[in-house]
């Protein structure tokens, strides 16, 4: 048995959560209420929470790949970010680093969501510095 950790996140836009997320899997799951989360051997979890391992945005184990379990984001109501819950198991590959990699490729596309509702537009790609900084250039002042 691989028992689930919740990892919190910088993550609070579900959208920009599943642009992300569906660039490193085929599918994701988005559900306005939490829905219960299936560990390798097709059973319900309960590792978090007594009523059981739930979340609004999964991954979904045949997607994670060999005998994973779910990958789950679930909205933390006293912060308003998403906590990850990542099996024992799935943390082997699904990591910090991996997390860290993930909420970078969030920041960026955080920051393009706010700033085409400030009629800019991005120039060119963002780019990561030596620091770990990433830089990205906008154009202000762009309609349409």
């Amino acid at each position: 048995m691989s028992k689930y950790v919740e990892h919190t996140t910088v993550i609070n836009d579900v959208e920009c959560l599943k642009r992300v997320l569906k660039t490193r899997f085929k599918e994701v799951e988005h559900h306005s209420t939490p829905q219960q989360l299936i560990d390798y051997q097709g059973r319900s979890t309960k590792y978090t929470n007594k009523d059981g391992d739930k979340a609004e945005v999964i991954i979904r184990r045949k997607l994670v790949g060999g005998a994973s379990n779910d990958i789950g984001f679930v909205k933390d109501p006293s912060t308003g970010n998403f906590k990850a819950i990542i099996s024992d198991y799935d943390s082997g590959r699904h990591n910090q680093k991996w997390l860290e990699s993930l909420a970078k490729d969030y920041l960026v596309e955080k920051t393009k969501k706010i700033m085409s509702s400030e009629d800019s537009q991005m120039v060119g790609a963002p780019e990561t510095l030596a620091s770990g900084a990433i830089r990205m250039k906008f154009r202000v002042g762009v309609t349409g």
